[in-house]
């Protein structure tokens, strides 16, 4: 049996973000991961405010590495399309760091293994792979994590659970049942020869009447690689008794909108699907002798699915508290209720707000009001991109009144 003070379970962004963070510390961390590096994991793959503002603190010489590497393409701008393909044009206009503008993409398989390099300079983080965490229970006042692999077992006095969306750990932590309305299911492939993009290479998003209050994603990656895919809320998919991978295939190649842009266009792999724990309601992140971060503490912005962002600042949070815990030896539940008011203070209006402008965007008749008016509204067009990049305005336009705002365009 193995053992270990602070113990994180996976290594995507929050879990090695937390890593990276104790090991500049030069504190002892463990980190259970059930792949083997390089891994893909299903996503997305953008990079928003939040995330590049997370890879900035880390080091100059990580972000400006970051900001160098060729496994990445930056976008100027977003392009929201409404039920009846009304264009809202937003360009990116902040800079982080004064180098990179506030939207990027990189495959996951490639980030992951970035951030999975960074954590490995640092002698304190030690690694292991290949297991995958069966079981959780309490033994006194410590956890202990039993894998698939026969025999392993590990004990830990703070467990930092950032194993993504797939509910079994979280659920046998917290005792919190499944419920649809708080997940979405998400399908990606990747393509390549998209027609259509400009040099700017701006990413679209479609909310397009029969996926309210979803939406499909158009992003560019590099090497002429388009990142394709499309997310529903679980009950409305349960609801609509939609075949969402049907339904994905009709849109690209029967939609006068979209089939000519993907006649030529070559898929480059199979159709993967994929949970999405969303946020919007004020859950426990923490308990006695864990903290849950990322996606496991169901992070992910509601309205566009912005979660690796999310991820790494709840895992820079985790981090920042887990040093506390082990200098005050206090592991406790109460002592951890201030990891979740760091989370909370910093991601909780952004989730929250997304949360109202889900329920908006089951109505199509409402979205289409909001973007003809949004569109002859340039201070709106503003406060939406900061929507999308993890951000509200912090003494205007807040909750309702912005989504009224952004409704009628007053």
């Amino acid at each position: 049996m193995s053992d270990s003070k602070i113990t994180i379970v996976g290594a995507g962004p929050a879990g090695l973000t937390a890593a990276i963070f104790l090991g500049k510390h030069g504190y002892p961390v463990t980190v259970v991961e059930k792949d083997h590096f390089p891994r893909d994991k299903i996503c997305g793959d953008c990079l928003g405010g939040y995330a590049l503002s997370v890879m900035s603190q880390i080091s100059d010489r990580f972000f400006n590495e970051f900001v160098n590497c060729d496994k990445k393409i930056v976008c100027t701008g977003v392009h929201f399309f409404g039920p009846q393909h009304q264009k809202i044009s937003v360009p990116a206009v902040t800079l982080v760091k004064n180098r990179i503008h506030e939207v990027a993409l990189s495959k996951r398989k490639d980030f992951d293994a970035l951030l999975w390099q960074e954590a490995r300079q640092y002698p304190s983080v030690h690694f292991i792979n290949g297991i995958r965490i069966s079981k959780i229970h309490r033994e006194s006042s410590r956890l202990t994590l039993t894998g698939d692999e026969p025999g392993f077992e590990h004990r830990t006095d703070l467990l930092i659970l950032a194993s993504g969306s797939i509910r079994n750990l979280s659920r046998q932590l917290t005792g919190e049942k499944f419920n649809k309305k708080h997940y979405a299911t998400g399908i990606r492939t990747y393509f390549e020869n998209v027609a259509g993009w400009n040099e700017d290479a701006y990413i679209e998003l479609h909310f397009l009447k029969d996926l309210a209050p979803g939406y499909l994603w158009i992003f560019p990656l590099p090497g002429n690689i388009t990142n394709v895919g499309l997310g529903l809320r679980t009950d409305v998919l349960s609801r609509k008794g939609l075949d969402l991978k049907k339904t994905f295939q009709e849109i690209l190649y029967e939609d006068e909108y979209f089939k000519n842009r993907f006649k030529n266009a070559r898929q480059l792999e199979v159709v993967k699907g994929f949970p999405l724990a969303l946020g919007g309601i004020t859950r426990s992140l923490s308990g006695n002798n864990y903290l849950l971060a990322g996606d496991a503490g169901h992070l992910i912005e509601p309205l566009f699915g912005e979660g690796i962002g999310h991820a790494m600042y709840s895992g820079k949070f985790a981090a920042e508290h887990a040093i506390e815990c082990l200098e005050k030896n206090n592991f406790s539940a109460s002592f951890n209720k201030t990891y979740d008011h760091c989370v909370y203070q910093k991601l909780g209006t952004t989730i929250k707000f997304s949360k109202w402008m889900n329920k908006v965007a089951q109505y199509p008749a409402l979205m289409k009001l909001l973007f003809n008016k949004v569109n002859r509204n340039k201070e709106l067009k503003h406060h939406l991109f900061r929507i999308i990049n993890g951000k509200t305005p912090k003494t205007r336009f807040k909750g309702i009144e912005l989504i009224g705002r952004l409704i009628v365009g007053i």
